[in-house]
């Protein structure tokens, strides 16, 4: 069986299966049992598919393609030229630090003490980048856009779902360690 054709079957099994425990909600995050092996399954198959580092590289390529002015916020990316971005190695570089930092999250999500330890530090560290709830949100709105392109039939409304839910989650929480730090700092957001 080809990988998209099990990640399909593996992600039909978890939509469909009738085991009460897949709906038993998670009180930090939100999220139903079910929900988090979806978005779980779905990053480890998109993972094996692309590659951390790719997967990294292009969400970041496609997140300045939709949104061109943010590249002015990233010092290091900046002044590279349009036609070389894509396949530049800092922009390489960022995406896999950026990739290796969700995975992490999407990795712990069972345990959410480590992932919100985890995104409220992702939060503390863009206070100095002065990124704002629409960034974040922009970056939810590209992760799923990629998703959907690369993972095809098998991201179906519940898995978009899913993630657009865990997006909620580890947004509001970025977005209040990063809100609490500036005041810690005494910085207007």
């Amino acid at each position: 069986m080809a990988a998209d054709n099990l990640t399909q079957a593996l992600l039909t099994d978890i939509e469909s299966n009738q085991d009460v425990s897949l709906d038993v909600l998670d009180p930090t995050t939100g999220l139903k049992k079910r929900e988090r092996l979806v978005v779980q399954q779905t990053f480890e198959a998109i993972s094996k598919k692309l590659g951390r580092a790719v997967l990294g590289r292009d969400i970041f390529y496609l997140f300045f393609q939709l949104h061109p002015a943010y590249l002015q916020l990233f010092k290091a990316l900046r002044d590279i030229p349009p036609e070389q971005l894509k396949t530049h190695p800092r922009l390489k570089a960022h995406g896999l630090n950026a990739i290796q930092a969700l995975a992490a999250v999407i990795e712990n999500l069972e345990d959410t003490e480590t992932t919100v330890l985890l995104l409220e530090k992702t939060g503390r560290d863009h206070v100095r980048r002065k990124l704002q709830s629409k960034h974040f949100e922009d970056f939810h709105s590209t992760t799923v856009a990629l998703l959907k392109r690369e993972l095809g039939p098998s991201f179906t409304p519940f898995v978009e779902q899913s993630w657009n839910k865990a997006f909620t989650v580890v947004n509001t929480v970025i977005l209040g360690a990063l809100r609490q730090e500036q005041l810690d700092q005494g910085i207007e957001s």
